[in-house]
């Protein structure tokens, strides 16, 4: 109090506490290392995923340091880390003509108007089978599920509305490009009188010459936009495939999409004007020219 008065008395500092057992800079390398690598390609045995049980043996052969699974642990959460089951991803995805797709679909975005709707496809089979999982029977016995020698399966197409969430479902009892243009007519019947941009992935079917001949036909009210080659992550939206159950949808959390969405329902819905209809068909086509562009400039 003599020498700084009440502030100098209150001021109480908290003790520095043991240091880490690691500098700042290996902290930084063996975050970089969980995050790329994997402890088969660091030579620590066949193991593909990082776990408290390998990384204490990697930290003690590396720097000499022995920490406890609970201290590495806490480590890791300090740097920003989670333990969390991985998932796969499509490695021969090519991610420059990803990152123009997204630069495509922000602009497209920004170029919308009233009489557009973009729109996310896909398709999937649902089978009748069930699952064998472990259950409780009898002991010496084991339990006996009936099956009656067939799969029944039906297959669902469905597309969402990516500004209202609303979708467009049809059930058929094959996968091929019949059934797929019928789903493209309900499409159409539905957004009558709007121009539609149907973001597909490159499925046989969407690509087949009775599809090309029907798009040349109804060229004016819809333009297919497809994804790059192995990009399934980028049908965001709407991805059927890995369903298991009966399909849900599952909708963009894109914070612009659900602007536009709240901004779309609180307005009126405006009436058809062919001017306008057309404007909304350039403004699409103006897109499809700039990425015929990129496609020459890959190529080259």
């Amino acid at each position: 109090f003599n020498e700084g008065g009440l502030e100098k008395l209150l001021d109480k500092k908290t003790p520095p506490g043991k240091s880490p057992y690691l500098t700042e800079e290996q902290q930084k390398k063996l975050k970089h290392m969980i995050l790329h690598s994997t402890p088969f390609e660091q030579g620590l045995g066949m193991a593909t995923s990082w776990d408290t049980r390998i990384i204490p043996s990697y930290l003690q052969n590396q720097y000499g340091i022995s920490m406890t699974r609970v201290g590495v642990n806490k480590m890791l959460h300090r740097l920003g880390l989670s333990y969390t089951r991985p998932t796969y991803t499509l490695a021969k995805g090519d991610e420059q003509k990803q990152r123009a797709f997204v630069q495509e679909m922000e602009m497209i975005k920004k170029l919308m108007t009233g009489d557009m709707v973009v729109l996310y496809a896909d398709e999937t089979h649902i089978r009748s089978y069930q699952a064998l999982r472990a259950t409780w029977a009898e002991a010496g016995k084991q339990k006996q599920i009936p099956t009656y020698g067939h799969h029944a399966s039906v297959t669902l197409f469905g597309a969402v509305n990516v500004l209202d969430g609303k979708v467009v479902v049809q059930q058929a009892s094959a996968c091929n490009t019949g059934s797929f243009l019928e789903v493209v007519q309900r499409i159409l019947q539905t957004y009558q009188g709007k121009y539609v941009l149907l973001v597909l992935d490159n499925a046989r079917i969407h690509h087949a010459k009775q599809v090309q001949e029907f798009l040349r036909k109804h060229e004016e009210p819809i333009m297919f936009f497809f994804l790059p080659p192995y990009s399934p992550h980028l049908n965001g939206p709407l991805d059927l495939h890995v369903l298991g159950t009966p399909p849900a949808f599952v909708l963009s959390q894109d914070q612009t999409l659900q602007k536009e969405s709240r901004l779309a329902s609180a307005s009126a819905p405006a009436p058809f004007d062919a001017s306008r209809l057309r404007f909304s068909m350039w403004t699409l086509r103006f897109v499809q020219f700039s990425r015929n562009i990129h496609k020459i400039m890959w190529s080259g």
